[in-house]
């Protein structure tokens, strides 16, 4: 049974994805620039990962 519905994505949803990439893009910069890591999760090995 295919349940699947095709919608078109808002002007709105779109604005707020490229919000939060450019938040968490200068959050992962600044903690790089401070000598800070972060931890996030790999989905090709199934493992959490330091970066």
């Amino acid at each position: 049974m295919n349940t699947e519905q095709k919608e078109k994505v808002s002007e709105n949803a779109i604005a707020i994805g490229q919000a939060l990439q450019s938040a968490v893009a200068k959050a992962l910069e600044k903690k790089k620039k401070l000598g800070q890591y972060a931890v996030i999760w790999d989905d090709k090995t199934q493992a959490v990962k330091k970066i």
